[in-house]
């Protein structure tokens, strides 16, 4: 709960904390803090507390009553338990219960409200209807899922292996402490077989005998007594119940997908290495990287690799669960991921799941990881002007260590100027206005920086081109870097998502803007994988980033459009320079903080006018 750990922050300061601090540290608007911070202000004398705010310093704390304060953190920690209001969550709940649920039970559950329980009852019956489940409401009675638990076992195994905090309550408790004998037990049967499996994939078979045997326990299904193997006599010993001949038939099945046996033989790979740098070599033309110098990058990548296609030869694949994180995280990056997945299937007849496409781009995100370390090491020598070059300048040069933490900093009054040009700095940050002759990169801060500053400069240090920037007005920047009136439309009467991006590319194509084929890029994007995300927002772009200008297209739905299932309210067309991948994982970022706000997407919906969209997006970034 947010509420009580903004408490503890301000406990824990040693004077204020700005609200930009809490932005930075919880990715939440500034609305959503400020109300939070309301709710604080007008409980807290009750709560033995005083919440002051200071204009240009941001919150502090002052506690008038220890006891009550404690009282108050001991609630806060009760409800803290409780787990959050989500599709997910609701249907899990709903997913592990017989007989009818009431919508009391479900608010005491999640420590909510009538009111937001039942604004998810479209969502959660169009969630549950994808793993073939039907809800029914009766009044007086409340909710159920009208298939029996059998037939819910694939959707509480997902929940399971997605480490579902209702699945995992419940189904953890129920099994208990003995179910490590029943791991034991199967690894003993997968030795026994000569059989090789990897842990991800053991997983998954423990995830599924877990909640076979929580079934079975409500079921009372008793041991078959035929030939029983170590498994089912663990399963007899610790739960007294066993498997049906469908469950074996399922577990067996489950086992020969998840393993292979032992002296299988291993597709030749030797020119696997060579490909890879080929490969390698004509993204780094394209986008002026350096993935091919970096030799442990490749060994880690090319031992991955060989990898992943002997288990595809067996038909293995991993499930990876920030698969969708990484793809909207680091766009540019997964496209790199898709492309290179496309050229293992063309030389190797090996096509890579998505999930596969996701491990892939952790690899390459490692690497964009150092060529950023990399680029600050240019800046071998900054300098720091301010009034006095006194002890404020001391406070900064402390701070942008942090970031530049090999280079030499310097700090200089603003008498020192002649000096600042003989001391020759690659870069400048300036708390006063200056003129210099040097031809470097000058940024003009804050007197005192704090973590969201340092964050910011991090965000412009990424670009390949600055000349003179204020730390004071990178919002604007950025806005303007991004956003434009010519590339904000309101809709009314779209009804195909696909025919709306293609008319919303042609016009970046048309103006010049997305560069050659960029509708071709956008909709070849498209096809691998959907990217429609959460809570109604798409973020269509190209496989390949080939603009001329950066620019994010906004088109809010007031009627939303149906895709795969999922409903569109508004779509984000990114489309950006080649040259700055750092950049991108900036914007992309920005947009996924706006996709998870759940708030900030129905305010959006609510806009007449590209102004409007302005001032509400300026809270976010």
């Amino acid at each position: 709960m947010r509420e009580l750990n903004i408490i503890n922050d301000l406990i824990e300061a040693n004077g204020y904390l700005t609200i930009e601090y809490f932005i930075d540290k919880y990715s939440v608007s500034k609305r959503t803090l400020q109300n939070d911070f309301s709710y604080l202000t007008n409980i807290s004398l009750e709560k033995g507390f005083i919440l002051m705010k200071k204009r240009g310093k941001g919150y502090l704390i002052e506690i008038t009553n220890e006891e009550k304060l404690k009282s108050f953190i001991k609630d806060l920690n009760r409800m803290d338990n409780k787990p959050k209001v989500t599709v997910e969550n609701i249907s899990a709940y709903i997913a592990l219960k017989e007989s009818y649920i009431t919508i009391e039970e479900i608010v005491e559950e999640f420590n909510s409200s009538k009111s937001l329980i039942n604004k998810f009852k479209v969502d959660v019956d169009n969630y549950l209807k994808e793993y073939n489940l039907t809800v029914e409401r009766k009044a007086h009675y409340g909710v159920k899922i009208n298939e029996y638990l059998e037939q819910r076992k694939d959707l509480i195994v997902n929940l399971y292996l997605k480490e579902n905090e209702v699945i995992r309550k419940y189904i953890d408790k129920s099994i208990g402490q003995e179910f490590t004998y029943i791991k034991k037990a199967l690894i003993d049967e997968i030795k026994k077989e000569n059989l090789i499996i990897d842990y991800s994939e053991l997983k998954e078979i423990l995830a599924w005998l877990k909640i076979t045997i929580y079934i079975n326990l409500k079921y009372k299904k008793l041991l078959i007594k035929d030939k029983q193997n170590n498994l089912e006599l663990a399963m007899k010993e610790k739960y007294n119940v066993g498997f049906s001949e469908e469950d074996k038939k399922e577990l067996y099945k489950l086992i020969n997908m998840k393993t292979k046996k032992e002296k299988e033989d291993f597709e030749d790979l030797k020119q696997l290495p060579s490909d890879i740098c080929e490969f390698l070599q004509e993204l780094d033309e394209k986008n002026n990287t350096s993935f091919n110098k970096d030799e442990d990058f490749k060994r880690l990548l090319t031992l991955h690799i060989n990898s992943l296609i002997n288990r595809l030869k067996f038909k293995v694949a991993y499930t990876n669960p920030i698969v969708d994180e990484l793809s909207i995280k680091y766009a540019s990056i997964f496209n790199m991921a898709i492309s290179f997945g496309e050229m293992l299937e063309r030389k190797y007849g090996t096509k890579p799941t998505r999930d596969e496409i996701g491990f892939i781009t952790t690899h390459f995100a490692v690497h964009m990881e150092k060529e950023f370390t990399n680029k600050l090491k240019k800046y071998n020598k900054i300098a720091i002007v301010c009034s006095s070059g006194g002890g404020s300048a001391y406070l900064t040069k402390l701070k942008l260590s942090s970031l530049f933490n090999i280079s030499k900093i310097e700090t200089f009054s603003i008498v020192q100027l002649k000096e600042l040009e003989e001391y020759n700095p690659d870069i400048i940050f300036a708390t006063i206005e200056i003129t210099s002759n040097l031809q470097v990169p000058l940024i003009y801060i804050k007197e005192l920086l704090d973590d969201y500053d340092i964050l910011k400069i991090k965000q412009l240090v990424s670009l390949d081109k600055i000349d003179k920037v204020f730390i004071s007005k990178t919002k604007d920047y950025y806005i303007k870097r991004f956003f434009s009136p010519s590339y904000f439309i309101i809709s009314e009467n779209e009804k195909d998502y696909i025919k709306t991006i293609e008319i919303m590319a042609k016009k970046i194509e048309a103006d010049g803007v997305g560069g050659k084929n960029y509708t071709d890029l956008v909709l070849r994007r498209e096809s691998f994988s959907s990217t429609v995300y959460l809570n109604g927002v798409a973020i269509p772009h190209p496989i390949e980033m080939i603009g001329n200008k950066d620019i994010v297209f906004i088109n809010i739905l007031k009627n939303p459009i149906k895709f795969n299932n999922k409903k569109i309210n508004v779509i984000f067309m990114v489309s950006l320079q080649k040259e700055n991948l750092e950049l991108h994982k900036e914007i992309t970022r920005d947009l996924f903080e706006i996709m998870n706000d759940k708030k900030m997407i129905q305010d959006i919906l609510k806009v007449n006018s590209f102004k409007e969209f302005i001032a509400l997006i300026s809270k976010k970034m």
